[in-house]
């Protein structure tokens, strides 16, 4: 994905940043039990919704149904929001050519 948006630059303004979703959602105080299930256990993976909903994602938790990979997109679009407002929770600035992208929470 990352080199495929590569490509887009210098035409498109981007920024590339690395997440660990669940790495994320422990960090800013989500329920670690939920976090540790979310990928067997639909009740994990909506109250993690409820609660990224309350850290400002509205409108995700809409959904009848959802995937781990959902929870863990909508989880990453929150530490790659908080990033760009310079509000991570913790950042492991890039150190190219082996980390040539932040890699935030």
């Amino acid at each position: 994905m990352t080199r495929l948006l590569e490509n887009l630059k210098p035409e498109y303004n981007l920024e590339i940043v690395e997440v660990h979703p669940g790495a994320c959602m422990i960090l800013r105080g989500s329920d670690a039990n939920d976090v540790r299930n979310f990928k067997t256990d639909p009740s994990a993976r909506r109250r993690l919704l409820d609660w990224l909903e309350i850290k400002g994602l509205k409108g995700i938790s809409r959904m009848d149904k959802v995937s781990d990979h959902y929870v863990a997109a909508c989880a990453a679009a929150l530490a790659t929001w908080q990033w760009s407002l310079g509000k991570s929770v913790w950042r492991f600035v890039s150190d190219p050519p082996h980390h040539p992208y932040d890699f935030v929470c």
